[in-house]
């Protein structure tokens, strides 16, 4: 597909060119290997001569234009593909010493000596789409250092497995069960959600895995018929994100969430005691999973029995 001339400007702002210089390389890398003088330049693209004197001296000196020995002196331009490959490399050449180079950046980053405010500023953010949003969660769960707690629906979790937020947050807690010690605060996760036959297998893997790690893991089944239904993150009581779900699907190309994250305490205390009174109320998982274990059961037998009643007729 053909660049547009908006695209070919804005590449040639990455070289950090003006609109004037922008303009006059791309006049003369259009004539070619045509060279022009600088007043035929300036009548072409209606620049006063003197700032394309002033323009041309600074093409030449970062190597964009080529000028003849002659006076007055005609100009061409450097190739295009010549200062595209030229571009690459630089950018590659920057991402390769700081790909390398990560470690001691932030050694020297954390090293200095960086003002702390007694008084942590709240602060609000709004993300859309629910994509944005899981992605979030899953940064507020990887940097958790001992408080997880989370309310979530059916859907939330087939969701959240998709996003490898289920991964991250076991990795993450099997990270801390390792680090743990006895003058450390105990690290935890309790999770509540809608425990249902579209998600019982996720349920019963995460089970597994906190049962095998001895995992500081907790989840509890909660019913709720609302039509709008909250989720919400808490991480170490320092910051949470909200949202509610207006449709419920397991997919997360959705657009239409809208979430809320913060680290406003007043608002991070309210959703904790939320999260206290739904805990309180909440049903055991295994008691659940056998309520669903056994209505499976009956659903089989059911099937199984049909046939036999048919024939019996």
């Amino acid at each position: 597909m053909a660049l547009s001339e908006k695209t070919i400007f804005n590449v040639l702002r990455i070289f950090k060119l003006t609109e004037n210089e922008s303009e006059v390389y791309v006049f003369l890398a259009r004539n070619g290997e045509s060279a022009q003088r600088a007043h035929e330049i300036s009548r072409s693209l209606s620049i006063h001569k003197t700032q394309v004197y002033r323009v041309l001296k600074t093409l030449e000196s970062r190597g964009m234009v080529d000028l003849t020995l002659e006076k007055p002196a005609r100009y061409t331009a450097v190739p295009f593909e010549n200062l595209l490959k030229q571009l690459i490399k630089t950018k590659r050449d920057e991402t390769s010493f700081l790909e390398e180079n990560e470690n001691a950046l932030l050694t020297q980053w954390r090293s200095t000596n960086l003002q702390k405010s007694t008084h942590p500023v709240e602060k609000f953010a709004v993300i859309e789409g629910r994509t944005n949003i899981y992605a979030r969660v899953l940064q507020m769960v990887k940097k958790r250092k001992q408080e997880l707690l989370a309310v979530t629906t059916n859907h939330g979790i087939i969701q959240a497995e998709r996003a490898g937020l289920i991964k991250a947050g076991l990795d993450k807690a099997e990270t801390l069960h390792a680090m743990k010690k006895e003058d450390m605060m105990p690290v935890s996760a309790r999770i509540l959600t809608q425990i249902s036959k579209e998600n019982i297998n996720i349920i019963m893997q995460v089970g597994k895995r906190v049962s095998e790690k001895h995992l500081n893991m907790e989840l509890r089944d909660i019913n709720s018929s609302l039509k709008l239904f909250p989720h919400f993150y808490i991480i170490d009581e320092e910051e949470a994100l909200f949202f509610i779900t207006p449709k419920e699907d397991s997919s997360l190309a959705s657009r239409h969430e809208t979430g809320l994250w913060t680290n406003s305490e007043a608002f991070v205390c309210t959703l904790k005691a939320l999260f206290e009174e739904l805990w309180h109320d909440a049903k055991d998982i295994n008691e659940k999973i056998s309520e669903i274990e056994t209505e499976n059961r009956q659903s089989t037998q059911q099937k199984h029995n049909q046939p036999m009643k048919r024939l019996a007729r």
